[in-house]
């Protein structure tokens, strides 16, 4: 049989000890379990810096390429994990594989994935690495939390101003009263260049305005920690500004519109326009100061990369018009959660008593297997896991609905959020909103008939940076408009 060899190291790095499996020393057991049985190796692959839990690898892909184009029948792993440590995405490998008549071979378990035995076996391994790795990924996260809660500074670069003690803790050092100078020179309205040339004076070194802004944008000179997943200690060490002090420098930035006439806006990023699919951008009119979401896509693009129909509306009409129908989704989602339906409940509890029979299914038969009747014994765990997945399947499509929304009033709360903070709870609930051409002359078009909201899920193919994009409209689904007179596709 013609097998080829597959290689994954998650992090390379300096690592080195017993608990590195190089390689070399895959290489090293892949050749020896071919030789042993007799295959030939058609390719050894290598991904190096792939994480297990992901399924796009560049090796991955290029093993199962040479699967597909039938130059090989099988993939040889030195262990399991090597090949994956998430159950669904080696269910969807070994899928592939067995649509080639193809298997997976590992040396150290000796799974060979032909038998139905073998895949099952495969299965429940990769159910083990994927929970250690949760479980490693809890024990790190709550090491994590831990530290920051003791006043610990957990990231890699200590800021300007502070020295890291031996517990890990920050102090002010002797360039602390420098970086309250900063501050306070930026919030008398001092430029970023200025800023930058006076501190590389004091100390001696090249100062970028780019490091300036970073140092009056921490909120570690705030006295806070934060170590992400939303770890956070307010009061972690001694501030070296006041909250006033430091709101009163970052203020200087303000909201007002740069010079090329963009604005920050809720639906920055959000808004559409229908005719191109590209994102509108907003823009001060005139003197008046007042601010539009205009598709400048002819702007910028030339020849056939040219918008059809660019689109405009007030900023204030389109805000206006999202965050009403925002507002009665975020509050209809609130309700659920406070009366949540007896038919959730009632289907997670099947959901959780199913579970608990397959594992002790799984705990009570996983020593038999491979002795007499393991057959009748997969079956056992096999019909255990088709309940599982029913009953899944009933709690996915009951709480589909369901989004991640904080449980206040947001029409009332919604003043005392950032335009950035707005912008990213919008977005939470919201792909994208698009905005057509009137379908009647005139200015007094409701704004309710130019404009969809695609809610989470829904949204069509949109354009992405770094990605060709040929220009094409978004038709309004039925019945909430007038075809737009284009051919091209619905938004599916």
């Amino acid at each position: 049989m013609r097998v080829v060899g597959y290689i994954r190291v998650s992090r390379v790095g300096k690592r080195d000890g017993e608990r590195f499996i190089s390689p070399a020393e895959q290489r090293k057991a892949i050749v020896a379990w071919a030789d042993l049985h007799g295959h030939s190796i058609v390719e050894v692959i290598e991904d190096l810096d792939q994480p297990g839990t992901k399924r796009d690898r560049p090796g991955l892909e290029r093993a199962l390429g040479l699967i597909e184009a039938s130059r090989a029948q099988g993939v040889v792993v030195a262990k399991l994990d090597r090949f994956g440590r998430s159950v669904p995405h080696l269910g969807q490998l070994l899928d592939l594989l067995a649509r080639h008549d193809a298997a997976l071979f590992t040396v150290a378990e000796g799974i060979d994935t032909s038998g139905r035995a073998g895949r099952m076996i495969a299965t429940i391994l990769s159910a083990i690495a994927e929970f250690e790795v949760s479980r490693i990924g809890e024990t790190w996260f709550q090491a994590r939390e831990n530290a920051v809660s003791r006043g610990v500074w957990v990231r890699w670069t200590v800021p300007l101003g502070y020295e890291k003690d031996a517990d890990g803790r920050l102090h002010p050092d002797k360039a602390a009263p420098l970086v309250r100078e900063v501050f306070l020179r930026r919030a008398g309205g001092e430029s970023w260049t200025a800023l930058a040339r006076w501190l590389g004076d004091q100390l001696d070194m090249p100062i970028s305005t780019q490091r300036v802004r970073y140092l009056i944008q921490s909120r570690a000179y705030l006295g806070e920690s934060f170590g992400d997943q939303g770890i956070e200690n307010l009061e972690a060490h001694e501030p070296l500004v006041s909250p006033s002090e430091w709101e009163a420098a970052n203020g200087v930035r303000g909201s007002r519109p740069r010079r090329s006439g963009r604005a920050t806006r809720p639906l920055t990023g959000l808004a559409r326009c229908a005719s191109c699919r590209y994102a509108l951008k907003p823009s001060v009119r005139g003197r008046t100061g007042a601010v539009d979401y205009v598709c400048k896509t002819n702007a910028k693009q030339s020849g056939s990369q040219t918008c059809s129909g660019p689109v405009g509306i007030a900023a204030d009409k389109l805000d206006t018009y999202v965050l009403e129908a925002f507002w009665d989704f975020a509050e209809a989602a609130r309700m659920r959660r406070a009366d949540p339906s007896e038919r959730i409940s009632v289907a997670l509890a099947d959901l959780e008593r199913a579970e608990q029979r397959r594992d002790a299914a799984v705990s009570d038969r996983l020593g038999d297997i491979l002795g007499p009747g393991g057959d009748a014994h997969l079956a056992v765990i096999d019909k255990a896991q088709v309940e599982v997945e029913r009953c899944q399947a009933i709690v996915d499509e009951l709480t589909a609905s369901e989004v991640d929304l904080p449980d206040v009033d947001l029409r009332a709360e919604w003043g005392n959020f950032d335009v950035e903070q707005q912008r990213q709870l919008l977005a939470s609930t919201i792909d994208c909103v698009f905005l057509r051409r009137s379908a009647r002359p005139g200015p007094g078009t409701p704004t309710g008939e130019r404009v969809h909201i695609c809610w989470r899920g829904s949204g069509p193919t949109l354009p992405r940076p770094g990605v060709l994009w040929v220009p094409r409209p978004y038709d309004f689904p039925p019945p909430l408009g007038v075809p737009l007179g284009h051919d091209g596709d619905q938004g599916t």
